[in-house]
């Protein structure tokens, strides 16, 4: 067998070990996404005739956590404080990332 055969073989294996745990993780992160969905439409839990500012205190944290989240994944993490309240779609690098199908191919 070639050198070169073995080379290609060992990165497709390594890519679709790769591939499967990106799309483990991903479902995984669909699944915290949709339990917080599901969080945020019964008001996190919170009864509005007994809401008080502990509760605005809370939310303001999580809030503050899932902009961070948010700025490492449109790459805003660096950006000035107006390109970070941006929200109106990825940043620029992400327009060349690939994505990951519901068939699980990658595909650009």
């Amino acid at each position: 067998m070639h050198p070169e055969t073995e080379t290609t073989r060992q990165t497709a294996h390594t890519n679709d070990a790769a591939l499967a745990a990106f799309v483990a993780k991903k479902a995984e992160i669909d699944a915290m996404l949709t339990r917080l969905q599901v969080f945020s439409d019964d008001l996190f839990g919170v009864d509005p005739e007994r809401v008080n500012w502990a509760d605005v205190g809370s939310l303001e944290y999580q809030a503050s956590l899932l902009k961070q989240i948010g700025d490492f994944a449109f790459g805003r993490a660096n950006a000035s404080p107006d390109a970070r309240l941006r929200t109106d779609g990825p940043a620029p690098r992400q327009a060349g990332l690939v994505s990951v199908g519901a068939d699980r191919n990658l595909r650009r």
